[in-house]
């Protein structure tokens, strides 16, 4: 089990108040780390009550520790992007010393909870396609340094850490014979193709204008409540790149969705059809796209579509691999080998083999699309 970092209550306080420019009173008044950690990723979080002025703030500080994979940037976003975003974010009250080489800490809003996905309307779908389009909107063209630049200037340092991943995946396929096969080894050579040929993508990727991307937007990521500004949280993966890539997350995971399962008390992971195309998905945001940039060029933002969305699957491996193998490798080992019956009645209570499925799914529509990228590049 890994060691909680130790940030200091003294820390914390002087990143507020550099943050909010704040010279008043303001006191840490309670901490406690959460009994379960979100995601899994290995980010740690802890609830706080601020207090600002006699003010009493609800707020959850969050580290992002990921097991492998490029460094992400999430406190580099809040503290530098997210008070002008035209996309709602969880207010930031403070973050610790920015660096442009590894993260750090960030003291947000605690968000209340929002729908279900289950219980999204359509309509409440393609908001939050149009939500996409304004921060994209705001920011195309407008590249800088600070954050990372995956899909063209690191391209090639971002896919060295796939065959990494790809290693582990097929390690833990070897050790838990029963843990369901989401990804073929067919998909698994095929990703292992592209990335040692990364000028399928830098091509591609070269001829889309750039912008502020989120790097994991899709509708478990979004606080909706009725009446209210949808809300985009985890930026971890925050980055400069084609807008394609947002889009391609967004429509991978359209297909997942909860419910209430178990009297009320936990939510149920479930897998259906996606309920927008990709067709629908591009027309709904190039419309929104268009109406805050009429000059955006919608076809070279789109003409790397195929590209974005094998991008996606390289992402997933990167991360997957050592999460699988290194922080979950406990309950894969209870769940998979020394406690199948307890840990299969507990993954269906959960609906963690949708989450298997989905995957299937989104690896299986891989396969074909980086065998017909890999065969269109041979033949140029």
């Amino acid at each position: 089990m890994s060691v909680p970092p130790q940030i200091p209550t003294e820390a914390l306080l002087a990143g507020v108040k550099s943050h909010l420019g704040h010279a008043g009173d303001v006191r840490i008044r309670k901490r406690k780390p959460f009994r379960m950690p979100r995601g899994g990723t290995g980010s740690y979080f802890e609830g706080v009550e601020l207090q600002i002025d006699g003010e009493n703030v609800p707020a959850v500080l969050k580290l992002g520790r990921m097991t492998g994979g490029p460094p992400t940037r999430e406190a580099l976003f809040f503290g530098r992007y997210s008070a002008d975003s035209p996309m709602r974010t969880p207010r930031c009250y403070g973050v610790g010393e920015l660096s442009l080489t590894r993260d750090t800490w960030v003291l947000m809003e605690r968000m209340p909870r929002g729908k279900r996905v289950s219980d999204w309307t359509l309509d409440e779908t393609r908001e939050a396609l149009c939500n996409l389009a304004s921060l994209h909107a705001m920011h195309l063209g407008n590249v800088t340094d600070d954050l990372p630049r995956p899909f063209t200037r690191d391209l090639e340092r971002w896919l060295s850490f796939v065959p990494e991943g790809v290693r582990q995946i097929r390690s833990v396929f070897d050790a838990y014979p029963k843990l369901p096969r989401f990804a073929s080894d067919r998909a698994l050579d095929f990703l292992l193709a592209l990335c040692a040929r990364p000028e399928v993508f830098r091509e591609a990727f070269a001829r889309s204008p750039q912008t502020l991307l989120h790097g994991d937007y899709h509708r478990a990521n979004l606080v909706v409540r009725e009446g209210q500004p949808q809300v985009a949280y985890d930026w971890q993966f925050a980055c400069f790149g084609p807008p394609a890539y947002d889009l391609a997350v967004f429509w991978n995971t359209l297909g997942l969705t909860t419910r209430r399962g178990l009297f009320g008390l936990v939510d149920v992971l479930e897998v259906g059809e996606r309920c927008l195309s990709w067709d629908e998905v591009k027309d709904v945001y190039s419309e929104a796209l268009r109406r805050l940039r009429p000059e955006a060029e919608v076809d070279a933002i789109f003409g790397c579509s195929d590209e974005a969305l094998a991008w996606e699957i390289a992402r997933q491996v990167t991360y997957m691999g050592p999460v699988m193998a290194e922080s979950q490798a406990d309950r894969l080992r209870f769940v998979y080998r020394d406690h199948r019956t307890i840990g299969g009645l507990a993954i269906r209570l959960l609906g963690i083999e949708n989450v298997f499925r989905l995957y299937r799914t989104v690896f299986a529509e891989f396969e074909e699309r980086a065998e017909r990228l890999l065969k269109s590049k041979s033949t140029t």
